[in-house]
């Protein structure tokens, strides 16, 4: 056993295991995959254990923004920073929470399914990077949203900023429906040592800066 190194363990509902040691997560981790498939001759590739994280979705709520809390869809835990994220991410993490206190938003209310800004999707692959602000497609304050979106976007140093909408109805934080506000629709990864395009706001997220070891794609690059 050991101390975390994230101060939101035990109540951000993401990492579970940071008080084992890595080999031991590790170790847990082929042990589950093994029982599950009926095969044991699992290989363990791993990189670093903390800042690698290239995508997180963070809720808006009225204290700020941050991560579903453990065991409560409808509570968030406010985050400043994420010890499993790379720096550019938290960097962008950093832009967002000190522009939109300082100058307000309209935080949706999951409970209520009322409000404008539900997530802030940012994405760093190496060399390019993204926030999509998924946005509540039937509030009447989109205008609004809108105005401080674009100017965010001067402000930012992401490359590429968009606007999703998403029905009140739905909880997903990608889509379809959406509006580049800064940059492109499009963000440029590697996998596998090849460069390649996918869309930023749709579903992707590389666990790993070293595709071969551990990534997962579920959108296919153009």
């Amino acid at each position: 056993m050991r101390n975390p190194k994230c101060p939101y363990f035990n109540s951000c509902g993401g990492c579970d295991t940071q008080h084992l040691a890595y080999q031991e997560q590790l170790k847990n981790k082929a042990n589950r995959l093994a029982k599950a498939i009926k095969y044991d001759d699992i290989q363990i590739f791993s990189d670093q254990e903390y800042f690698y994280r290239n995508r997180m979705d963070l809720a808006f709520h009225k204290g700020g923004l941050g991560f579903r809390r453990k065991g409560s869809w409808l509570r968030i835990v406010d985050v400043e920073q994420c010890v499993i994220s790379n720096p550019e991410l938290n960097q962008l993490l950093t832009e967002v929470r000190t522009y939109f206190d300082e100058h307000g938003y309209d935080a949706y209310s999951l409970r209520e399914k009322t409000g404008t800004f539900r997530y802030a999707v940012i994405r760093t692959p190496k060399g390019d990077s993204s926030i999509s602000f998924v946005v509540n497609s039937k509030s009447p304050d989109l205008q609004a949203a809108y105005k401080k979106v674009e100017d965010f976007s001067k402000k930012s140093s992401a490359k590429n900023i968009l606007i999703t909408h998403e029905s009140p109805e739905s909880d997903r934080s990608t889509g379809n429906d959406y509006k580049v506000i800064k940059g492109s629709d499009e963000l440029t990864g590697t996998y596998l040592g090849k460069p390649f395009q996918f869309f930023g706001a749709r579903v992707f997220s590389e666990q790993r800066r070293n595709g071969r070891k551990n990534a997962s794609i579920r959108a296919w690059p153009d």
